[in-house]
Parts: C-alpha cells; sequence; structure tokens
C-alpha cells in the first residue's frame, strides 16, 4: 500500500467508554478488507507497566507473547485481529521518561536542556511509529488512554498534533465521546460531547471521525447538530450504541460505513463491502448458545471486580460458544471460602476454575526457601547469617516456615556434596540459632535430587535440573550478595537463582557452551588452576605448563578466575554470552508459577565470586540494599548503580584502568573481567518474560 497509516483513537467526557473495542472494531474492518493492521496502547500513568497495578483499579494484567505485562486491552486488540501483541503494543508514560532520562544519563542529547517539547513528545512520536516503520503494517491503530483534558494525556496530545501535520492525509483522529441520558427530561445531551471536541481543538487537533457512545438511540438530526457544532462530516458522525456483546461492535460500525470514511478521509480506495461471513456466523452461533440452559462455571479467585479476569471470562464464554451452550461465569471470593460453606457455593457447579494469582495471602503455613551462597571457607566478602535471620524471622512472623537453601557445586572446593557443604555453611556462621531456621542442601548429598522443570519460552534450555527442595518450597525469597564475575560479568538475583538452583547437572548443562584454553607463554606454572579444576581436566606439560584436557573440561570457568596471569581464555567469544543466556533460562525456570521476592546487597563488591576461597579488594565502594518482585529489574537497578560509582584504587578495577594501554570499555564490571557480557543475562531474561529491565527506584 506504500507508506503506514496511523490513526488516533482519542476519548472524551469519561473514560472506560470503550476505545479498545472501537478501535479493536476499527482494525477489525479494515483487516477485512486486506490491510495488515495492528493496535497499541499509550496509557499516561507513570508505572513502567500494569504489572504493579491493584487489579481493583485497572483490571487484569494482560500478559503478552514475550512476556510483557500489559493493558486488558491488548487482550481485545488479539481476540478481535487473530494477532499477537507484544511489549511494543503497550506503551506508558514511565517507559517513555524512562528511555529519555536514560539517553539522557548516557549524554545522548550532547548536553542540551531535557524538555517536554521536543524529547517527550519525540520519544512518543518515535514509539507511535515504531510498529510501522519495523513490520511494514499498513495501518497502525494508536489508541490512547484516560480522556482530554487530563494533565497526564497533554504530552500525547501534542504528539498526536504534530505527527497530524507531518504525516497529512497518513494520519487521522477517532474521537470517542459520551451522550448522556437525562431520564428526568427524556433529553439526550450533546453538550459533554461538544466541550470534549473544543478541549481536543484547544490542543490542536481536529478530529476526522466521532464516535458518539450512547445508551439510546441518536436521531438524524442530533448527529447533524453535533457534526456542525464539532466541525466534523455528517457522515463521519457514528453512534457507538450498547450490544449485547462487544462482537457485535464491528457489525454495527460496518453498518454506518465508518471503515468507508476512514478510507476516504486517508485516500484509499474503497472497493466492496467485505462480508465479514467468519465474523458474522460467529455471532450467529453466539446468539443461538444464548438461548440454551446456562452451564455455570464457578470462578474462584480474590478480585471481585469482572475485569479483573477479562480473558479468563471471554474465554470461557467463547468456549460456550463454540460449543453451543451458553456458560454464566459465578464469581466465588476464595477468603470467604471455609471447609463449612465450600460445598454450598459451588453447589451446582458444572465446573471450577481457580484464579491466577499466589493463593491465600501471605506466607502462613507455607515452606518459604530462601536462597542464599554460603561463601566458600577462605571468603570474607559473602553475606553473613544475621541477613538471613532478619528474612527468616519476618517469614516466621506471617506464619511461614523459612528454610535457607543452595545446591552443591561443580568444582572440589568445600560444596562439593552436601556433607561438605552443610560443614562449610555451619562453619561460616549459617546455624539455626545464627539464622533462625534450617539449611537445607537443595540438590541432596551427591547434587543429584533434582528436578527437571519446564523452561517458559526456553530458548536454549527447553528444562531446567533444578534442587528438588527448592522446587518444593511454596514461596520463593532471593537474598544475592551482589558482586563481580569472573564469567557472567556480575553475581546478581539471576545468578543467584539460575546458577545458584541448578543441580550439578545443571550447572554443567549452563557452563557446557564453552571451554577455556592456555596461553603458554603467560602460565607461570603455579598450579593453582589445577587445585581449582573440578573436572580433573588440567594437567602439566614438560614446561610445566598447564594443558585442558578438551574432553574431560565441563566448561565452568573456574580455571579462569584463579590464574592471575591472565594464561587461561575463553576460545570461544560467545562462550560467556552462551552461559549468561542459559543461566537467565534456569532462573526463568525456577520463579514461573509461584510468588518470589528477591533482595539484593550492593556492598563488599569483589572482582569475583563468593565461590573463591578468597576474595579481592572491592572493585566498587558500599552502595546499599535492593529490593523487587522483579529480577530483572533488580539486577538492573543494582548493576545501574555499579556503573555510576566510582572504581576504588589498589582493586583489579582500579589497577586495570591504571594500567598504560588499558583499552577501557566505560564499563566497571567488563573493565574489571574484560571478557564478560553481563548484559545477555538481563536480555535473555527479559526476552523469556522473566521480568522487564525498565524500573523506578524508590529510595528509602
Amino acid at each position: 500500500m506504500g507508506e503506514t497509516k496511523y490513526i488516533f483513537v482519542t476519548g472524551g467526557v469519561a473514560s472506560s467508554l470503550g476505545k479498545g473495542i472501537i478501535s479493536s472494531s476499527i482494525g477489525k474492518l479494515l483487516q477485512a478488507r486486506g490491510y495488515k493492521v495492528t493496535i497499541q496502547k499509550f496509557d499516561p500513568y507513570i508505572n513502567i507497566d500494569p504489572g504493579t497495578l491493584n487489579p481493583y483499579e485497572h483490571g487484569e494484567c494482560y500478559v503478552t507473547v514475550d512476556g510483557h505485562e500489559a493493558d486488558l486491552d491488548l487482550g481485545h486488540y488479539e481476540r478481535f485481529l487473530g494477532i499477537q501483541t507484544t511489549k511494543a503494543n503497550n506503551i506508558t508514560t514511565g517507559r517513555i521518561y524512562k528511555s529519555v532520562i536514560d539517553k539522557e544519563r548516557r549524554g545522548d542529547y550532547l548536553g542540551k536542556t531535557i524538555q517536554v517539547i521536543p524529547h517527550i513528545t519525540d520519544e512518543i512520536k518515535r514509539n507511535v511509529k515504531l510498529l510501522g516503520n519495523k513490520y511494514k503494517f499498513d495501518f497502525v491503530i494508536t489508541e490512547i488512554g484516560g480522556t482530554v483534558g487530563d494533565i497526564e494525556s497533554l504530552p500525547y496530545l501534542e504528539s498526536i498534533r504534530q505527527l497530524k501535520w507531518e504525516l497529512g492525509k497518513d494520519a487521522l483522529c477517532v474521537h470517542l465521546t459520551y451522550v448522556p441520558y437525562l431520564a428526568a427530561a427524556g433529553e439526550l445531551k450533546t453538550k459533554p460531547t461538544q466541550h470534549s471536541v473544543k478541549e481536543l481543538q484547544s490542543a490542536g487537533i481536529q478530529p476526522d471521525v466521532l464516535v458518539l457512545r450512547t445508551e439510546h438511540e441518536l436521531s438524524t438530526t442530533l448527529r447533524k447538530k453535533v457534526a456542525l457544532f464539532c466541525n466534523v462530516d455528517e457522515n463521519a458522525v457514528v453512534q457507538s450504541i450498547d450490544a449485547p456483546t462487544i462482537y457485535e461492535v464491528p457489525i454495527l460500525m460496518q453498518s454506518q460505513g465508518l471503515d468507508v470514511t476512514i478510507l476516504k478521509k486517508m485516500g484509499l480506495p474503497v472497493g466492496d463491502t467485505p462480508g465479514l461471513g467468519p465474523w458474522r456466523a460467529f455471532l450467529e452461533r453466539r446468539h443461538k448458545a444464548e438461548e440454551t440452559a446456562p452451564l455455570h462455571i464457578a470462578l474462584v479467585g480474590k478480585y471481585d471486580l469482572q475485569d479483573a479476569y477479562k480473558s479468563i471470562r471471554e474465554a470461557l464464554s467463547q468456549a460456550g460458544t463454540y460449543n453451543d451452550r451458553k456458560v454464566s461465569v459465578d464469581f466465588v471470593n476464595s477468603e470467604k471460602l471455609t471447609d463449612e460453606n465450600v460445598a454450598e457455593a459451588l453447589k451446582g457447579m458444572a465446573g471450577v476454575l481457580i484464579g491466577p494469582g499466589f493463593g491465600e495471602r501471605g506466607v502462613a503455613g507455607k515452606f518459604v526457601a530462601i536462597k542464599m551462597h554460603f561463601g566458600e571457607l577462605g571468603n570474607l566478602a559473602f553475606l553473613r547469617p544475621n541477613y538471613a535471620k532478619v528474612v527468616a524471622d519476618l517469614c516466621k512472623e506471617q506464619g511461614g516456615m523459612p528454610f535457607l537453601t543452595d545446591c552443591n557445586t561443580l568444582y572440589p572446593g568445600s560444596r562439593k556434596n552436601a556433607l561438605e557443604h552443610l560443614t562449610c555453611a555451619q562453619l561460616n556462621g549459617f546455624w539455626p540459632m545464627t539464622t533462625g531456621c534450617q539449611v537445607i542442601i537443595g540438590d541432596g548429598l551427591r547434587g543429584t535430587d533434582e528436578v527437571e522443570v519446564p523452561v517458559p519460552g526456553g530458548e536454549y534450555c527447553k528444562t531446567a535440573k533444578i534442587g528438588r527442595a527448592i522446587m518444593d518450597a511454596d514461596v520463593f525469597i532471593s537474598l544475592t550478595h551482589f558482586k563481580g564475575h569472573e564469567s557472567t560479568g556480575f553475581g546478581g538475583a539471576i545468578k543467584n537463582i539460575g546458577m545458584g538452583c541448578g543441580s550439578r547437572a545443571g550447572k554443567m548443562e549452563q557452563h557446557a557452551s564453552g571451554h577455556p584454553a592456555v596461553q603458554e607463554d603467560l602460565c607461570r606454572g603455579c598450579h593453582r588452576c589445577a587445585k581449582e579444576c573440578g573436572s580433573d581436566a588440567i594437567s602439566y606439560n614438560e614446561k610445566n605448563k598447564a594443558v585442558i584436557d578438551q574432553d574431560k573440561c565441563k566448561g565452568c570457568g573456574r580455571c579462569i578466575g584463579a590464574c592471575n596471569f591472565d594464561a587461561i581464555y575463553s576460545q570461544y567469544d560467545s562462550a560467556n554470552e552462551m552461559l549468561d543466556r542459559k543461566m537467565a533460562e534456569y532462573a526463568a525456570a525456577v520463579c514461573a508459577g509461584r510468588p518470589c521476592f528477591h533482595i539484593s546487597l550492593v556492598q563488599d563488591i569483589s572482582p569475583n565470586c563468593d565461590c573463591h576461597g578468597e576474595n579481592d579488594a572491592p572493585i566498587l565502594p558500599d552502595i546499599g540494599m535492593f529490593a523487587s518482585f522483579d529480577p530483572v529489574a533488580l539486577d538492573q537497578a543494582c548493576a545501574d548503580a555499579c556503573l555510576n560509582a566510582a572504581p576504588l584504587p589498589n582493586s583489579q578495577l582500579g589497577q586495570n584502568l591504571a594500567t598504560p594501554g588499558w583499552n577501557c570499555h566505560h564499563d566497571n564490571f567488563k573493565d574489571s573481567n574484560p571478557n564478560i557480557e553481563w548484559k545477555a543475562t538481563l536480555e535473555q531474561a527479559e526476552k523469556v518474560g522473566m521480568g522487564t529491565r525498565q524500573y523506578v527506584l524508590k529510595k528509602v
């Protein structure tokens, strides 16, 4: 078709008028004419995404195919158009400002003063056009959340004004307003619509099409009046009257020629009117199903709000249609159910569906796994038992049953089996008297007590081998010492979870992507690498130079960290990156489907892992404690704080930076351990839907 066309859907007077349904209906009608269409939602709230919003305030959190937590309207888009949406289809003001601020911090604006215009509006415009530019859609429909007149919506309206000016006929505005009916006077009132349009005009936007939301039929005279007072063509004023089902709205819009009006205004050929045969057949079947005796399904959940379980309700309703039965979804409040009343509450139900969530609120009566690193013997940087006790005590106060846990190691050290591991933990101070709870080694005596867990969206690992005790827990908490790492760049929450919860076989699987090699001229023959090797893969030749048996090597990278002379290196450029990505997928498997919380202490930031039987001087000053329900956002926030910190002198990082001719990466992790690709961990974790790298930092 040529250039992408952009349709903006705005709303006035009141929220919840159905902008999402109108946007979806327009998309469906254009799609039926053979156009490639997508829809996106711009929400004016400052939250990064709806994932942390109260369902009573915002309804359900709809999860897209890439794991993004999005507005519930994206569910409508997918159901109407039969498409898959992604993170790019739902943008919030929080994400817009976060992107601009990140660019400013990086110096992308070259010292310019950052303002709403042009910087915020340019970022909005960039996101509006992103899908069209990337995937070459014929139409991109953009729904603007909230109502005209809200102060939060002003940057979006200004962006629409600019885009309409820049794109000419390739941009069009559909404005949805409410026409109330006053029962006492027996009249429909158009003044709210007129004022809403004036508000839009004051922002420099003349609506091209008006959709009037109403509970009563609008006369031709009334629609002509609205057209006259709002400077809109008569045929561009359509009504959206209450319908028995939202799926009738496209038919109602087509009968009023909404798609024809849009095509004419955008200079496109109209052609024949699509019959919408499959859509009409679905509606006919739905109407017949509604005449049958209802099949009652109990939806058991915490939130007595229809929109809180919108997609579930729609799925059950459509399932009924395709089975020629009317389905009545009866909500049952889970918090009011008891052993005594449950039989009565579920009486007469053909089925019971338990809504998503964390089950009972809190941790009462639940096993709580607190995953942490007990430190190798000789290491001094690991988190002390008093930190674990605070978390354990809090769990017990709430009625939970906490335990500390970690899995056995690949390398010989002092934690290669459960007996030695427990002894190491005790010698480092982890006793029930000091921690307030027991220590359980997650993968058993020999590191073989594991559960094979599906990896949601796994690209490199379809399943993960996780310690059984960890997976048996009802609630999972990660308590992490955030530090540097010789292979992954840093050891944060994702590493503590992904690598730390893997059984010995799981650890092998993560490390198996690349084996190190020895640069002979740098080797001093100190034999330290052999002592660290857990696979008996290192021997010495007649020159007393280390040699790595590639068949025995498991690729754990311990020898790289052990060598003080940089004689051992990764042969494969992607080895560390592959380790990062597998580790992220393992972490996703551990956290999927159960309540999780994550705490990271950014202190004693050693250059390498706490698995070392020693630790070098901290590379950065102590920064503080971070916590989040999202481990990806948590690691990103900790990493950002470390990147912004000043390197400490007389540390591995400080000495590297002071070395003449050092190739500075302007990255504290990479300048400490150059052969790492730490960003891959966060990229992959976000990709598989474990969380988001975007965050709002709240300082306490």
